[in-house]
């Protein structure tokens, strides 16, 4: 595994599993497979209505506590309060942490994120910017924010989000963005690297991508992972297959070429979901 530094000196690793949209004893069975594997970074939300279950996973002793690192999110139903959500204090993203941490049986998260950007982020990120600052969580940021948002949050808090996870595949390559946290520090954590729907297939049935796979004798989906890798982004790749959660960790083994690089990026079509769903 290699790692990733963020701007507050925590080490994250580059390839993290996504639990979306698994739940119950299917996830449950996905993490005791992921953590016999090697994964030490885990992605959930509060939307995802699965933290009950990575919290049967941690109780049953299929997730190792001591080594992983959970992400959560805090979503804007939770913090302006919508009837669902009654149970919790409007406006407080302390009280959502709580939560999270309940679900999951845990004494404290890793990392917490806005889920998307609201009306009321700035105001939101402030209280992330507490729990940070009290010790009870090791690194923050948001997800699905753009360049201007992320103006708009430092004008607000003073403060640059440690991550910004978003979607990042070789359809949607997302370089302005990636510019800008870069050069602000903020480390990119990308999701779906592979796509959504007939993206997906489009991208694995790629015949240049089969070219390069083959040539380093690896998969279609490790080659893109490595694309990503190489760009230094933090990578949440999700799958319910055995062979494929062990094979999404087998990607530090090779490089690819400057050209290879290039040529991927090129495919880029500005095919994005992010904007729309909240992942």
């Amino acid at each position: 595994m290699e790692y990733r530094t963020l701007s507050n000196g925590v080490k994250i690793p580059m390839i993290g599993m996504g639990t979306f949209p698994l739940v119950g004893e299917q996830l449950v069975d996905v993490l005791k497979l992921a953590n016999d594997a090697g994964y030490e970074l885990y992605d959930t939300a509060h939307m995802y209505n699965n933290e009950g279950d990575i919290g049967v996973a941690i109780r049953n002793g299929f997730l190792d506590r001591g080594k992983a690192l959970i992400t959560s999110k805090i979503c804007s139903n939770q913090y302006l309060g919508r009837r669902r959500y009654l149970h919790l204090d409007k406006q407080s993203v302390a009280k959502a942490y709580k939560n999270s941490c309940k679900l999951l049986g845990v004494d404290s998260l890793d990392i917490f994120l806005l889920h998307s950007p609201f009306n009321r982020s700035s105001k939101a990120y402030k209280e992330l910017i507490s729990l940070y600052e009290a010790g009870r969580v090791k690194a923050i940021g948001v997800s699905n924010f753009d360049t201007k948002q992320l103006d708009a949050l430092y004008k607000e808090t003073g403060v640059f989000p440690m991550i910004n996870q978003i979607e990042v595949h070789p359809y949607n390559t997302m370089e302005d963005i990636i510019r800008y946290c870069k050069d602000r520090s903020i480390s990119v954590e990308a999701y779906s690297p592979f796509g959504r729907g007939n993206i997906i297939p489009d991208i694995m049935n790629n015949a240049r991508l089969i070219e390069i796979a083959q040539s380093y004798n690896k998969s279609v989906g490790q080659v893109v992972l490595r694309w990503l890798v190489q760009q230094d982004i933090v990578t949440i790749a999700r799958s319910s297959n055995p062979s494929r959660i062990k094979e999404n960790l087998e990607i530090f083994d090779f490089v690819l070429t400057d050209d290879q690089m290039t040529y991927i990026s090129s495919m880029n079509q500005n095919k994005g979901f992010g904007k729309h769903f909240q992942h």
